[in-house]
């Protein structure tokens, strides 16, 4: 039982000195440290938490009755409590380097103040020549029974310098005291350090010519280097690496960190800007109401000063640049990448807090466009907890771990689709996604594997969903190769030949042999088959069988012009040499229909056969998606198939590269290279047949005019025309 009364009584002990926190010491601000009692080596000695004693070597020595006082909460009400002066160089606090300890004079003792009697004289006095020669401080710190903690305080002895009191100036006074035998026995320096100054230091303490001297502590003031400090009250701060934040509480920051603040006073009064500088504000936790008091006495809450220019506060008490954070309502401060959580619109509102105010009145800065998306359809099945207070005290924690269906959008340029945030300039709702407007396409069409549907088709066979695609999107480039350049090509040729037929049926007046006649119906029949090709990658091949066509035409229709027979004999002679390529891998004779990315010949593009054979490959390389690659089109986006009920997996393409128009194509291209090769062969009978030598006996003519003149073939003239 005893044990347990020990243990018990050790906690109440440890837990008081936990408790513990020091607000300032003879009104010098304690550094917020103590508050959490870790502070350590790695919280140095600052101008504005160090207290000042006089020199013994110099005027305005403390009285013999120069009393302490301590603020703060839960200090520990025993009669027992000291406070030490740790001994030069330590850096901490420790039952083992407390040095110099004084008991507390208050009586009764409270836990909010704590008095002490500075003992000036005697051995154990504070104000020392050693202690004014040390170049740091020394820390402060609290005893009771065995436990000692930190005050956030250090103290320091310093020339009293006062620049209304002529005794006391620092550009006269303090250089010819620091001259005299107290601070310049250079010999006493370098046989016992710290005794002494040399002659380098002195010089330097002869350059603080400027006093600074404020209305903290025991009002004591210090000689600096103008040059090189500063005055913030009665603290001196270095120009190139600190601030001051307030001179009236010397309140010192580094350069490039925020002033600290405070609400209110140690007697709970509450104080103007928090002591911020000109133009900041005082940035305190103001997110939960109920943590702002205490009964009816308000909270004393320390902060951070920051600048709305830029810079904003968040009712969590965290200054932010908002350029890349942004407070939100439930969670507190988190990157503008990610948008805020929320299950209301009011969840999107922000938690921006102009600066500390007790009333709510004009303490935020309500974001008025913001708005929360959410899903909608179907409805999430999972129950939100998602509020403010689900990050109670703190009000700060990821967005990650927070349970909320929505998030927050600006109305301004987003809109919300079905949870999702889209840009509203240049994406539309397609579901619940996103589709960009110039690379995507919103299909109505879309089949997906075994989904939930309606309770009366449970398995959503047939069903159809929207979904955005951008491999099924089609823009105005691929408009133009797969609709509107075939039609032209065909509208072109359909014009071309029927001015070639009206050019044949006004050319002469006469009557076609059964070979014109037959070359003529041959080579529209191949022109049919070209405008089928133009509507695929093998368009060019159309366009040759086109000219070789309307050239034997052409032929057929102008009798013996000897150019233009030669003319259509070599144009068919180039035509089938371009359908079958018979010299691929040639350097000067290949006529390679395709060309690879590195700009080689397509191996396997050697004639119009083996072109459609490539273009019937469908897979995911270069060799077997030539169809594709060229349209960037006709191939199925798997995201809409139904590929385990209803669409085949192994079916890849549609269209111009599907497997039955290549089919087509591939019989057509048939047909259309053995009546080539039919055409050649008239060509060639017809040029022989009116090209020939023939030697005939002299006989007379007896010219006869008739309608028609038949071409002079064998046995095209009747003996009517012979006399």
């Amino acid at each position: 039982m005893l044990f347990r009364l020990f243990l018990g009584l050790c906690l109440v002990v440890g837990l008081r000195a936990q408790n513990t926190c020091i607000s300032t010491g003879q009104g010098v601000n304690a550094d917020g440290c103590n508050c959490n009692n870790n502070c350590g080596p790695y919280t140095p000695a600052g101008s504005s938490n160090t207290i000042l004693i006089p020199s013994p070597n110099g005027p305005g020595q403390l009285q013999a009755a120069n009393v302490f006082t301590l603020v703060g909460t839960d200090i520990p009400a025993a009669a027992g409590l000291q406070l030490c002066l740790a001994p030069a160089g330590v850096n901490s606090c420790n039952p083992g380097n407390l040095g110099q300890c004084i008991l507390r004079t208050d009586n009764p003792p409270l836990t909010t103040s704590a008095t002490f009697t500075i003992p000036t004289t005697g051995a154990g006095a504070w104000a020392t020549s050693q202690m004014e020669l040390e170049s740091t401080p020394r820390r402060l710190c609290l005893e009771n029974g065995g436990v000692v903690r930190e005050t956030g305080l250090f103290m320091a002895v310093v020339w009293n310098c006062d620049d209304t009191v002529t005794a006391q100036t620092c550009a006269t006074a303090y250089r010819t005291t620091v001259s005299g035998a107290a601070y310049t026995n250079a010999v006493n320096a370098q046989v016992n350090p710290g005794l002494g100054l040399t002659a380098l230091q002195v010089r330097q303490l002869q350059g603080n010519t400027q006093c600074c001297k404020g209305g903290l502590g025991f009002q004591v003031g210090r000689c600096i280097n103008p040059n090189l400090q500063s005055c913030c009250g009665g603290a001196g701060i270095e120009r190139t690496t600190q601030r001051c934040c307030n001179s009236t509480t010397q309140t010192v920051a580094a350069i490039g960190d925020s002033c600290p603040c405070v609400t209110h006073d140690a007697q709970l009064r509450p104080i103007a800007n928090g002591n911020c500088p000109f133009n900041e504000f005082c940035c305190v936790k103001t997110k939960y109401p109920e943590l702002l008091y205490i009964g009816q006495s308000p909270v004393r809450q320390t902060g951070t000063c920051f600048n709305p220019a830029t810079h904003q506060c968040c009712n969590t008490g965290e200054v932010y640049d908002s350029g890349s954070h942004q407070c939100c309502s439930i969670n507190g401060v988190q990157s503008l990448n990610i948008p805020c959580p929320c299950e209301a619109h009011s969840d999107c509102v922000g938690g921006n807090a102009q600066a500390f105010n007790l009333s709510t009145t004009n303490n935020r800065q309500a974001l008025t466009d913001m708005m929360c998306c959410k899903q909608t359809s179907p409805p999430p099945r999972e129950t939100a907890v998602c509020d403010a207070y689900t990050n109670f005290p703190s009000g700060q924690a990821s967005p990650e771990s927070q349970r909320c269906h929505g998030v927050c959008f600006d109305t301004r340029y987003q809109i919300c689709c079905n949870g999702a945030v889209c840009r509203r300039e240049f994406e539309k709702c397609c579901n619940a996604t996103c589709c960009n407007r110039r690379i995507g396409t919103c299909a109505d069409y879309g089949r997906r594997s075994p989904a939930l549907s309606t309770a009366y088709n449970w398995v959503g066979f047939g069903d159809d969903f929207k979904q955005c695609t951008i491999i099924e999107q089609l823009d105005p480039i691929k408009v133009f190769w797969i609709f509107i350049m075939p039609t032209l090509f065909g509208l072109g040729t359909l014009v071309a030949v029927a001015v070639v037929l009206v050019f044949t049926s006004r050319a002469r007046r006469r009557v076609f042999v059964f070979v014109e006649k037959l070359l003529i119906i041959l080579a529209l029949v191949i022109v049919l088959f070209s405008i089928v090709t133009y509507f695929s990658p093998a368009y060019k091949f159309g366009i040759v069988l086109s000219i070789a066509a309307m050239l034997s035409i052409l032929t057929a229709a102008a009798g013996r012009v000897k150019w233009l027979n030669v003319l259509a004999v070599v144009a068919i002679v180039i035509a089938i040499l371009y359908m079958f390529d018979p010299f691929s891998g040639n350097d000067y004779l290949n006529m390679t229909y395709l060309r690879m990315a590195n700009n080689y010949p397509h191996p396997n593009a050697d004639g119009f056969f083996r072109t459609v054979d490539l273009l019937w490959q469908d897979g995911g390389d270069e060799v077997a998606r030539a169809c594709v690659d060229w349209y960037q089109y006709f191939a199925y986006d798997r995201q809409l198939r139904d590929l385990d009920r209803y669409d085949n997996p192994f079916t890849w393409t549609f269209g111009y590269c599907s497997r039955g128009y290549l089919a087509a194509l591939m019989y057509f291209g048939i047909l259309a290279a053995a009546l080539l090769v039919a055409m050649l062969v008239l060509a060639l009978i017809m040029l022989i047949l009116r090209f020939r030598k023939e030697h005939y006996d002299p006989v007379e003519i007896v010219t006869q005019i008739h309608d028609d003149a038949g071409m002079p073939f064998p046995g095209a003239l009747d003996d009517d025309y012979f006399d």
